[in-house]
């Protein structure tokens, strides 16, 4: 069984970092919690349009995938 981790409650932590713990945890993916975290808006980051072909290698060489993105608001 794949096993995700959540950027629920890792708000104050970058996405590079977010992203060694669920390797280094064992986990296969990670879920998106709130695309507006201010720690995710930096250079380098996952919603960062510059750098999207850089954090889709990283994810991809580490064998980290993005299951799914949560939403934040009442749709």
């Amino acid at each position: 069984m794949k096993l995700s981790i959540s950027t629920f409650g890792w708000s104050g932590y970058a996405w590079c970092d977010i992203c060694a713990l669920a390797k280094d945890s064992g986990f296969s993916g990670i879920e998106i919690h709130d695309r507006y975290v201010p720690s995710f808006a930096g250079k380098r980051d996952i919603f960062d349009p510059t750098a999207a072909n850089a954090v889709y290698r990283d994810m991809f060489d580490s064998g980290i995938h993005i299951p799914c993105i949560d939403s934040s608001c009442n749709i």
